[in-house]
């Protein structure tokens, strides 16, 4: 089974870094955004992902009101993971209170982020 793994992420060296952990495994597809503007747009016209991995500090729609949106707006439970440079405690809280199901700190770790994909997509797989 194919999983449409949607990476939000505005610096090209993190896109690629990302995308090239992802791509290791043979049934992740993965789709870069460089903003959350686009994605939410994709997403109130019909599309889906499996998972949505984003970062916080993001131009015109920071990965937080992404994920209020996602949650709010559109009433979508696909699994969301932060990624996010901070690692203080308030940060994360901050995070999972405003919708997100998971949060990474950068820089990633690549166990730590294949793990965790993992994770979301069997949990989301079980909610179905």
């Amino acid at each position: 089974m194919m999983y449409r793994i949607a990476v939000i992420e505005d610096h090209p060296d993190n896109q690629e870094v990302l995308k090239f952990i992802l791509e290791s495994v043979p049934d992740y597809e993965v789709i870069v955004f460089s903003n959350a503007i686009e994605i939410a747009h994709l997403l109130t016209q019909g599309e889906s992902f499996d998972l949505i991995i984003s970062d916080i500090a993001l131009p015109r729609m920071t990965g937080i009101e992404f994920v209020r949106f996602v949650r709010n707006e559109l009433k979508q439970t696909v699994p969301i993971i932060a990624a996010s440079a901070h690692a203080f405690d308030a940060s994360r809280e901050a995070a999972m209170e405003a919708g997100f199901d998971a949060y990474l700190t950068k820089p990633i770790k690549v166990g730590t982020l294949l793990s965790l994909v993992e994770r979301c997509l069997r949990k989301d797989r079980l909610a179905a």
